[in-house]
This record gives C-alpha cells, sequence and structure tokens, in this order.
C-alpha cells in the first residue's frame, strides 16, 4: 500500500533501501531467513522494478545478534 501511495510522486530509478524490522523479523537465524524472504519478495514484485531497490540487513542487529545497548 505504502508503495502504491507513493509511486505517483517518484521519479524512475529513485533509489530505495529496504530493511527488516529486527523487532519483527526476530533475532538471529529468524532474523535471516526474514531478510532472505523480503529480498526474495521485492525481486518478484513487478512493482518494485521502476525503482533502484537494495534490500540490506542491519548490520549492527547482525554482530550483536540483537542485544540491545551493542
Amino acid at each position: 500500500a505504502l508503495l502504491g501511495d507513493l509511486a505517483g510522486d517518484l521519479p524512475p530509478s529513485t533509489p530505495i533501501v529496504l530493511q527488516p524490522e529486527s523487532g519483527r523479523a526476530g533475532n538471529c537465524d529468524c532474523y535471516v531467513r526474514f531478510l532472505e524472504w523480503l529480498t526474495t519478495t521485492v525481486l518478484r514484485d513487478p512493482a518494485w522494478r521502476a525503482y533502484d531497490v537494495r534490500v540490506l540487513p542491519q548490520l549492527h542487529y547482525l554482530l550483536w545478534k540483537g542485544v540491545a545497548g551493542k
């Protein structure tokens, strides 16, 4: 819904970075699986092809395994 709302306002090739929300994605292996799911979903959805999309992990979350305060 959000992409549909913004599509008319974003020119083609607009850079967009998507990251899993750490609280929703879980930690450790769950986070990695969610990252894989998000990447696959974006690659398969033709709505994203007009944009310069990157799916990136939250590196601090991977490095410290979701421990708060690090």
